[in-house]
């Protein structure tokens, strides 16, 4: 199993609060609409954990945007 890559969750975090606050929403309301705790939405945003794709997809549907969007363009 690969080990976590910390660049990749921390810039995760920062595509995903861009994404909710160009949209104008809160923690609060991205959370409840992706039926996850607000603690968790301020822990993903923050870089501090490391989404399922489970999540990520709630976390599409919420902010009405397409997976990929939600996902960083990193160097390879």
């Amino acid at each position: 199993m690969p080990e976590k890559n910390p660049h990749i969750i921390k810039a995760f975090g920062a595509n995903l609060k861009k994404l909710r606050l160009a949209r104008k929403l809160t923690q609060v309301e991205v959370a409840f609409e992706a039926d996850m705790e607000p603690s968790y939405m301020t822990r993903l945003e923050n870089g501090k954990t490391d989404p399922s794709l489970s999540t990520v997809y709630a976390l599409a549907d919420a902010l009405r945007v397409s997976p990929k969007e939600l996902l960083p363009d990193l160097p390879e």
